[in-house]
């Protein structure tokens, strides 16, 4: 078995435990022993609470700001997004699985080329990147975006991952067209 669960100890404290244990059969499959291990895990426990307290907060800010975080795996094409996709393209992140391809679709066509050029070129480079284009929205409208982000790279120089933000920004540009 594998578990985990709380302990009190000596001074009253409780504290994370991981158990593992594997049985031990004898010639006739009954089982003899137990072997295992009880490893107290609570450190790791209070780090990731930690982590996912920050991870709320971060998507809660970036909602916040009209944005979407996303990510693009290089070597894969997955891309992704952040929770608050759907607020600026109508679309759960759930349904947003068809990494690069899928997004390359969802540009107008009238700025696809364009915005997927600069995409391979800043890819190239390894650099960063600010771009304003129109997207389809889930209810087939087009929405103006801004895209900001920049390539991380790996050991051998090459492009592995972009890390990004979305911004709709269709407000400023009806504003603009006044």
């Amino acid at each position: 078995f594998d578990m985990e669960f709380r302990l009190r100890r000596y001074d009253g404290l409780y504290r994370w435990f991981k158990a593992r244990a594997v049985p031990l059969h004898d010639s006739s499959g009954t089982i003899v022993k137990w072997f295992g291990t009880n490893t107290d895990i609570d450190d790791i426990k209070r780090l990731q609470e930690q982590i996912n307290t920050w991870v709320n907060r971060y998507e809660l800010i970036v909602a916040a700001s009209g944005m979407v975080a996303y990510e693009y795996d290089a070597a894969s094409g997955n891309i992704t997004w952040g929770r608050s996709v759907e607020m600026v393209l109508g679309y759960s992140a759930d349904e947003l699985k068809g990494g690069l391809q899928q997004w390359k679709s969802m540009i107008h066509p009238d700025d696809r080329q364009n915005v997927y050029d600069l995409f391979l070129k800043t890819q190239d480079k390894s650099g960063f990147w600010d771009i304003e284009y129109r997207m389809r929205h889930k209810d087939s409208r087009h929405v103006w975006v801004r895209n900001r982000g920049f390539f991380l790279i790996d050991d051998f120089g090459r492009a592995k991952q972009q890390l990004g933000l979305l911004e709709d920004i269709t407000q400023r540009k009806e504003l603009e067209e006044l």
